[in-house]
């Protein structure tokens, strides 16, 4: 009986945990276990809850099943809620600074490669370093200067502008 209370309990606090909880160190990670959190929720923890829930209601084999929707449904979702607080944030303490390239390296995938570069910028003193994008016109090199959008608020939470 409290099987049927707990698994139910732990899904909501997961899935507000996922998408209200997460505060920006963990959102704007670039490494450490904050990178990890939301892929532990959306692969684990959620789908194991969910999977304790539809057992009470499914046989074995369907509750694995859609539990593994499940999981093709919340990470797109989550990805689409960062992305609009993420934008949400830019709008209202959006700034626009230059920053300059510091990482450059190639990436093979699938026997196609492509060229990333991260770049790095200072604001207020302290420096930050954004996450990697593809430079598809391989125009950019070490020391360039290139324009980046951050958040006043959470300068962790910054982009690369390519032209």
């Amino acid at each position: 009986m409290i099987q049927k209370v707990i698994y139910p309990l732990l899904l909501s606090t997961l899935l507000i945990s996922l998408f209200l909880g997460l505060g920006d160190q963990i959102l704007y990670a670039k490494s450490g276990i904050g990178r990890i959190v939301p892929f532990l929720l959306i692969f684990v923890g959620i789908p194991f809850s969910i999977y304790k829930i539809l057992r009470f209601f499914y046989k074995k084999e369907l509750a694995s099943n859609l539990t593994a929707l499940s999981i093709l449904i919340l990470g797109p979702a989550f990805g689409l809620w960062s992305k609009y607080i993420s934008e949400t944030d830019f709008e209202k303490h959006g700034k626009i600074t230059y920053g300059t390239v510091v990482e450059r390296e190639w990436t093979s995938l699938n026997n196609r490669g492509r060229w990333t570069i991260t770049a790095e910028f200072e604001y207020n003193s302290k420096k930050y370093v954004t996450f990697s994008v593809d430079d598809n016109d391989n125009k950019y090199r070490i020391h360039d200067k290139i324009c980046i959008r951050f958040s006043t608020r959470n300068p962790e939470n910054n982009e690369i502008l390519i032209n």
